[in-house]
C-alpha cells in the first residue's frame, strides 16, 4: 500500500550533494494515485524514489486493530507485558543454569555444559539488555549503545551456535564425497 489510510507517501531523490533525501522538483499526483499505486512527477531528470511511511492512526481508541493492521494503544500495552513477563521468567532460569554449571564442579568437566552455560549467559545478558533499553529510543547515543551491545550479543550467540554445531565439524573432517565413487 502506497498512499493509503495510515500511510504517507512523498516523491523524493538522493541528493548527493546535500547527502540525505530531497522531494525539490518532484511531487505525487494526487489525482492519479491510488491506495496501491503512487505517481511521481519531477522536474528534472533523476532517478527518484516513492517514500512511504506511516502515520499515526488518530482513532486509536478501540480495543481491535484497526482494518491497516497498526496496533491500537491496548495491543501495545499487551504486547509490552507480555514481553515483559516472558524475559522476567526467562533471564532469571537462563542464569540459574549459569550458576548451576558454575557451581556444581561435576557439570564444569564437561565442555558440553560449559558451552551450554556460556550460551545461557549471553541469552540472558542480550534479553537484559533489551529490557533495559527498550524506553531509550529518543537518545540517540542511548538508543546506539544499545543497538551495539545487542548486535555483538546475537551475533556471538549465532557464532557460537554455529561453531558448536555437528554440521561445520562434519563438513570441515568428513568432505562430501562424490556420488559416482
Amino acid at each position: 500500500m502506497c498512499a493509503g489510510r495510515g500511510h504517507e507517501s512523498s516523491c523524493a531523490f538522493w541528493d548527493v550533494h546535500a547527502l540525505h533525501w530531497s522531494s525539490r522538483g518532484c511531487r505525487l499526483l494526487a489525482e492519479r494515485s491510488t491506495s496501491s499505486t503512487a505517481v511521481c512527477q519531477c522536474d528534472h531528470r533523476t532517478s527518484f524514489v516513492i517514500l512511504t511511511s506511516r502515520v499515526a492512526i488518530t482513532n486509536s481508541s478501540s480495543t481491535a486493530s484497526n482494518d491497516t493492521g497498526f496496533l491500537t494503544e491496548n495491543d501495545i500495552v499487551a504486547l509490552d507485558l507480555i514481553t515483559r513477563i516472558g524475559v522476567g521468567i526467562s533471564a532469571p532460569l537462563l542464569l540459574i543454569i549459569v550458576l548451576a554449571t558454575v557451581y556444581f564442579r561435576q557439570q564444569r568437566k564437561m565442555l558440553s555444559r560449559v558451552i551450554l552455560a556460556h550460551i545461557c549467559f549471553n541469552m540472558a545478558v542480550s534479553q537484559l539488555i533489551f529490557i533495559a533499553g527498550i524506553n531509550y529510543t529518543e537518545n540517540a547515543g542511548a538508543c546506539s549503545a544499545i543497538a551495539l551491545f545487542l548486535h555483538f550479543f546475537l551475533l556471538v550467540r549465532g557464532l557460537y551456535l554455529l561453531s558448536t554445531s555437528p554440521l561445520p565439524k562434519y563438513s570441515l573432517f568428513h568432505p562430501i564425497q562424490s556420488l559416482a565413487e
